[in-house]
């Protein structure tokens, strides 16, 4: 029997995909602006939230998005929306929802950086205190 130290679960399918490496796998510069642009789609701002651009969520994606697997699915999203470079938000949220049809465990990645990286920011974190009264 095969062990793992590290199994993820993203949506009916299942990574187990970390077994020691001696290599980290990263994502272009320009697919973290891509996912950045992405996200502000995703979570847009209003007077009481900040765009996921205006923090640090391209770090946050940047330290986090290591394994093959995740540097793999986020690519597979940033190739899409390369694709449709300048497009506008509208544009973006009909590739995203096609996305989520054709490869939905790429969607669940994008969806888990962008949210967890979102709500791990201070200016999140203070929105919350403050929006919605609790710690």
């Amino acid at each position: 029997m095969q062990t793992s130290n590290d199994v993820q679960r993203r949506g009916k399918e299942f990574f187990a995909s970390w077994s020691p490496v001696p290599k980290h796998h990263r994502l272009t510069a320009s697919q973290l602006d891509l996912l950045v642009g992405v996200g502000d789609v995703m979570m847009p701002a209003d007077e009481a939230w900040v765009a996921p651009s205006s923090t640090e969520i391209r770090a946050y994606i940047d330290r986090g998005a290591r394994r093959e697997s995740d540097v793999r699915l986020l690519g597979l999203v940033a190739d899409a929306i390369a694709a449709i470079a300048g497009a506008d938000g509208d544009a973006i949220a009909n590739e995203l929802e096609r996305i989520q049809k054709a490869s939905p465990t790429a969607f669940r990645c994008l969806q888990e950086f962008v949210y967890y990286g979102y709500y791990a920011q201070p200016e999140v974190v203070r929105a919350i205190r403050d929006e919605l009264d609790c710690d």
